[in-house]
């Protein structure tokens, strides 16, 4: 990966490979397009929804007429380039995400127009998984053991109980930073556990719209995110 930054930072390419290379493990398990397929025209259509996979390479943030903030975000994988317009609600909720040479996961819908290139309007934005600490979804909580430098006591008892029915995710309240990390990251591995987050500002329940597949590496990425002590599965 430092290779490739100094590749990249000296003459504004990669020549030993790319960077999204080092994230087929996660992209695989995503139904995403090349995004040279998206720009040549063929089989896209304005408004359809689109998943894609990359890297960023730049990111220009603007102020709106209403002084919100949105942002112009390019994408690149080994086949093109392309730019995504994240408007200020979803500003709001990614800003965190978008950095460049961040690898990223991104759903949204296109904008195609005769004379303008071809867009990604961003709804939603996750971080990908490097090879070295992602493990396939189709591998259960029986048999994937947990994530090295992870363990924490809800890893351990993913192994010692096998199976929950719910996962509660005590957060400082549904603004915060820890509260949308955790979001994602539920949204991505889709599953049938149900999900339940703490407010603490308001000391509410609630149940989140999705369930979570929960593996002992999704375990682990929720306890890094919000904290062990915050990560409760029953």
């Amino acid at each position: 990966k430092e290779l490739l930054l100094l590749e990249k930072e000296s003459s504004g390419m990669y020549f030993s490979g790319h960077m999204i290379d080092s994230y087929s493990d996660n992209i695989s398990d995503l139904s995403c397009e090349k995004i040279s397929s998206l720009l040549d025209g063929e089989n896209t259509a304005d408004k359809q929804h689109v998943g894609i996979c990359g890297i960023i390479s730049s990111v220009t943030v603007k102020n709106t007429r209403q002084n919100e903030k949105m942002a112009f975000v390019t994408v690149e994988d080994r086949y093109g380039e392309i730019e995504c317009i994240v408007f200020p609600n979803k500003y709001k909720e990614h800003y965190y995400q978008l950095r460049v040479d961040t690898a990223v996961y991104i759903e949204g819908t296109l904008s195609v127009r005769d004379d303008e290139d071809t867009k990604v309007l961003l709804n939603y934005i996750n971080e990908l998984v490097e090879n070295g600490r992602y493990m396939k979804r189709e591998k259960n909580i029986h048999n994937v053991k947990a994530v090295a430098g992870k363990e924490s006591g809800a890893v351990s008892r993913a192994t010692d109980k096998k199976t929950y029915t719910k996962v509660y995710l005590r957060v400082p309240d549904l603004d915060s930073r820890e509260f949308l990390k955790a979001r994602n990251l539920v949204n991505i591995f889709d599953g049938a556990v149900q999900v339940i987050f703490y407010d603490s500002s308001t000391k509410r329940y609630f149940n989140h719209s999705s369930g979570v597949e929960l593996t002992d590496y999704v375990l682990g990425e929720l306890c890094e995110l919000i904290g062990k002590d915050n990560v409760v599965p029953k």
